[in-house]
């Protein structure tokens, strides 16, 4: 009996050490020494770096003003969504195709392909890669800050094709410029600057919906069900069965995000229609992934089964 009680108490004494430690790592500071907790950027680096979406130039340096190359932001970008980063440890065929959409900018002479790896990314630039990383993740939109910061002032130095992408940032907060509203455009982007972008962008991002404008049908293609040979078609029409699939849809769980598609085609497509039954674009997926546009979304197990269910029902 006795030495029961010694054990337990081991025990207990065991929990509430490893209790106190866990707290106490919990509270310890940024190990960077660069990074203190006046500056304006400390609350970024400390969630990115919390998050695991940047680390530091040394176990002990931030280097916060220190430059961030086109390859760094993309990683950054992609950490951030959740994404599944082995598929970009060797950036082989498939991935470099996205990492490729991600980089390109409309100006290619400005940007020749030699440099898209490692130059140092302008903030014009940083601003257009994160607009395009929202339109290629098409289950997510950026919401419009409240109040907006007023245009920037040096608006007319950024580069046409990046204007768009710049309006996109300011008007969602992401980008806000310095305090006499200039982006600086062709400034060197600092690593600072990056993930606050980084930051605010996934803060400010929110659920978009599946369905495309205008959708009033649907046909679901089973390659489940072969009919002579060829996928068994189920078409809706009907306006409240519709609006059936636009809820389950659009309320889909997403369990985990990932880059590139696992190889073994589909079992479903869904092509939505608009009011005279033309094509208006399709989504592939199996009972636990979906495929939106090539941005791949793993969903609960068996998600889909009631989508299939009601779908065939008809």
């Amino acid at each position: 009996m006795k030495l029961k009680r010694i054990l337990s108490f081991c025990l207990a004494l065991i929990l509430t050490v490893s209790l106190s430690v866990s707290v106490f790592a919990f509270e310890f500071p940024l190990p960077f020494v660069d990074v203190k907790k006046d500056q304006w950027y400390y609350p970024y680096v400390k969630e990115a770096y919390n998050q695991k979406i940047t680390t530091g130039t040394t176990p002990f340096t931030f280097e916060p003003n220190g430059t961030v190359t086109r390859e760094m932001f993309v990683t950054m970008l992609i950490r951030s969504a959740g994404i599944d980063m082995q598929y970009y440890n060797d950036l082989d065929d498939e991935s470099m195709q996205f990492f490729q959409m991600l980089l390109a900018d409309g100006d290619q002479t400005a940007y020749p392909a030699s440099e898209l790896r490692g130059g140092p990314i302008p903030r014009e630039q940083m601003a257009a890669m994160a607009a395009r990383f929202i339109d290629l993740r098409p289950h997510v939109r950026l919401k419009q800050a409240k109040t907006p910061t007023a245009a920037f002032s040096d608006a007319n130095q950024i580069s046409p094709w990046a204007r768009e992408a710049a309006e996109t940032m300011r008007l969602s907060g992401v980008m806000q410029g310095d305090e006499s509203r200039r982006l600086n455009p062709q400034a060197t982007a600092t690593r600072a600057e990056a993930v606050a972008v980084i930051l605010r962008l996934r803060n400010t991002a929110e659920r978009a919906s599946f369905i495309p404008a205008g959708t009033r049908s649907f046909l679901l293609r089973d390659a489940t069900n072969l009919v002579n040979g060829m996928p068994a078609e189920y078409p809706i029409t009907e306006s409240a069965d519709v609006a059936k699939l636009v809820d389950m849809l659009d309320n889909m769980p997403i369990k985990k995000e990932i880059a590139v598609p696992p190889h073994g085609g589909w079992a479903y497509l869904i092509h939505f229609n608009d009011a005279d039954g033309e094509f208006l674009t399709g989504y592939q997926f199996s009972e636990d992934w979906i495929m939106v546009n090539g941005s791949m979304l793993c969903t609960t197990d068996d998600y889909f089964k009631p989508l299939i269910q009601t779908m065939q029902g008809k």
